[in-house]
């Protein structure tokens, strides 16, 4: 049986971490918010935790504003790698492939077929419009489950402090990465 190796997307596979900051500052109004508190959650609860620092942003407009922001600014910070397709590829042959996100579906897929790399998704996408987002574990869980392996054969990369406490927790490898150049060259060892 093949082994499962699962990707987080933004600041794993690509490096659009920036781009969310853009989108999410735009969408706020440009104002300065704590970014460390809330790297890596999705908007919905970056919201949550602003408000409860007092701020008064409605959820409903800043996530469709921030939404809206972020496919304007795509085409500016999400370009194809030719050297993570070809490495994708590769692993392809050998591992089955996945990706966790806690991303909207609309976006991953976009970024996914930006990439060119659908079709070496064995396992598919799981994302925070279906399922919890992170840290709680059910995108993995859920991902795991349906590949029905054992735990000991899934790798999880991960970049954010929420994804790399979620994934742990999970009871696989998880292998932390800095950025998608970081990404690549951890793959050498797969």
């Amino acid at each position: 049986m093949n082994k499962l190796l699962i990707f987080d997307l933004d600041g794993t596979l690509v490096d659009c971490k920036q781009l969310h900051r853009v989108a999410f500052k735009s969408a706020i109004g440009g104002k300065r918010y704590p970014e460390s508190r809330v790297e890596g959650l999705p908007t919905t609860r970056k919201i949550e935790i602003l408000n409860e620092l007092g701020w008064e942003l409605d959820p409903d407009i800043v996530s469709i504003e921030k939404q809206c922001r972020t496919f304007e600014l795509f085409d500016d910070h999400i370009h194809y790698s030719a050297p993570l397709h070809t490495r994708l590829s590769e692993l392809s042959q050998r591992y089955d492939l996945a990706i966790c996100s806690n991303a909207t579906r609309k976006f991953v897929e976009a970024v996914v077929d930006r990439l060119n790399i659908r079709l070496l998704l064995s396992m598919g996408i799981f994302t925070a419009t279906e399922y919890a987002s992170k840290p709680d574990t059910e995108q993995w869980d859920s991902c795991i489950e349906s590949w029905g392996g054992e735990l000991e054969s899934v790798t999880i990369f991960e970049d954010s402090p929420v994804g790399i406490a979620g994934a742990r927790s999970v009871g696989c490898t998880v292998v932390k990465v800095k950025n998608a150049g970081d990404l690549l060259e951890k793959l050498n060892e797969f």
